[in-house]
């Protein structure tokens, strides 16, 4: 074990209770991928936690560097010294406060807000679809896209100082210009943000979104067109032929075929159309957490609807496939839990039904019922996240392996850290459980790693129904007495 410098000894003294980790690799929490090791890296939990990282940061004689979602950052190949704190793991909260207005915290994707804002029928965020970075960093510098910008919804931010103390600035103090906001002089920290937005038609808004560039955006890449890159980008069209050029093996490796399917893999209603993979099983859901358990080794797995994005066809499957399933690079954990925190992660995920919802769970290695007929009495906090169940649950019959589930038993949980760890989509019960693996593979590789190795290469007739092998059981009508 390599011995602790100085300063690493000093941060464990002054701050008990924050996960800290040493030499960690910034390239494990930067879009690029790239970075060597940070001294030490703190993971705050909620704004408690940050305001303390700050506030005694003085007793460490050094800024601290704070991390955010990590995308578009480039971090140096021989890693910084001193502290920086990564903020994915909390402020990720998102909530519909009123008639007109949501409240996002920092560490929301900006797709996550577009898409959210659509569902709940509220239009202003179309623009903000398919920007890369979070809540926070869009706030900081104005982000903006194709006419609009966060200056012209943002109603009020809740910001942190450098030294940890929390106030409310109104849109009009925040200096909003182009891609400029008083936050670059202050250097203060986002919190959360309200956005004041206006009613319309979900179908409408999501129409908007699509007609921007033709087509619904990953998050990952944008594709090229006669007038969206350019303008998205704010470069010129000599600039656009320099990427282009300098992407060329990039799109060769994404055309590569790793795998077959002899199935159509689908997120869909093959009859209706519509997206179902957020409100019911489907096979894609089966074959994603089937890649989770079986590559963890774990009792259970679960796959969040909203982090399976798009259908495989029938057919060769590429890499650019696979990461159009899995775009948003979340990463394998295994966490230790119990049957009751099972139970509710459950009934997170099915609280909006019969409307869709990103936390609906697909899962492997373990079947459960929805009785719709019952009424949702999940409890959220202020900041969109589970607080408990009021009444009675919706999901019952919940079985492991065929054994009815133990509320008092302790079981292995595969996902990823965007949900064990980051709370993703409210479903926080697992934060604070055991880690016995911490981000061992990305969710794509995951996924390739399965049809390859388990499945030898080829999805089969195991995943032939479009609605998946019967894992998850709607209940319409209370059973007769």
């Amino acid at each position: 074990m390599t011995e602790l410098t100085d300063f690493q000894r000093k941060t464990e003294e002054i701050y008990p209770g924050i996960s800290l980790r040493f030499w960690e690799p910034l390239e494990k929490h930067t879009s690029f991928r790239i970075g060597g090791p940070a001294e030490v890296m703190a993971f705050p939990k909620n704004s408690g936690e940050l305001g303390q990282l700050l506030n005694k940061s003085v007793l460490l004689d050094c800024k601290p560097v704070i991390l955010g979602a990590g995308t578009n950052v480039l971090a140096p190949d021989e890693g910084l010294r001193g502290l920086v704190i990564c903020l994915k793991d909390c402020l990720d909260g998102l909530v519909r406060v009123d008639e007109t207005h949501i409240r996002a915290m920092a560490g929301v994707t900006m797709t996550r807000l577009a898409m959210f804002a659509a569902r709940e029928g509220l239009s202003g965020l179309e623009f903000a679809h398919g920007i890369p970075g979070s809540v926070g960093g869009g706030v900081y510098m104005n982000a903006g896209a194709y006419g609009g910008e966060m200056g012209r919804v943002c109603e009020s931010a809740e910001l942190m100082t450098v030294a940890g103390e929390i106030y409310t600035l109104q849109g009009g103090q925040m200096d909003f210009s182009y891609r400029h906001s008083c936050l670059e002089n202050s250097g203060d920290i986002v919190l959360s943000a309200l956005f004041s937005l206006t009613p319309d038609d979900p179908e409408a808004i999501k129409g908007r979104i699509a007609a921007k560039d033709g087509k619904l955006s990953t998050g990952l890449y944008t594709w090229t067109n006669d007038v969206a890159l350019p303008d998205l980008l704010d470069i010129d069209n000599a600039m656009v032929a320099a990427v282009d050029n300098a992407t060329t093996g990039l799109k060769e490796k994404l055309a590569e075929v790793v795998a077959e399917s002899a199935v159509d893999l689908v997120v869909d209603d093959p009859e209706t159309g519509a997206r179902i993979v957020r409100s019911a099983e489907t096979n894609l859901g089966d074959l994603c957490a089937d890649a989770y358990r079986a590559m963890s080794g774990a009792d259970i797995a679960f796959v969040n609807g909203g982090g399976v994005r798009v259908p495989i066809k029938a057919g060769a499957i590429t890499l650019n496939d696979i990461l159009r399933v899995h775009p948003f690079g979340n990463a394998m954990c295994v966490v230790e839990t119990t049957g009751q925190q099972i139970l509710d992660a459950l009934e997170m995920g099915v609280r909006a039904l019969p409307a869709e919802s990103g936390g609906f769970l697909q899962v492997s290695g373990l079947t459960y019922e929805i009785h719709t007929y019952v009424p949702s009495s999940v409890m959220l906090d202020e900041n969109g996240m589970f607080a408990g169940v009021a009444g009675e649950y919706r999901v019952k019959n919940v079985k492991v392996g065929g054994e009815a589930l133990d509320l008092k038993k302790t079981y292995t949980l595969a996902s990823h850290n965007y949900m064990l760890k980051g709370s993703g989509d409210g479903i926080n019960m697992f934060r604070n459980d055991k880690l016995l693996q911490d981000e061992v593979m990305l969710d794509n590789q995951v996924l390739i790693n399965y049809i390859t190795g388990t499945l030898g290469g080829v999805v089969g007739d195991a995943y032939a129904n479009p609605y998946g092998e019967g894992r998850i059981v709607a209940v319409s009508e209370a059973p007769a007495n």
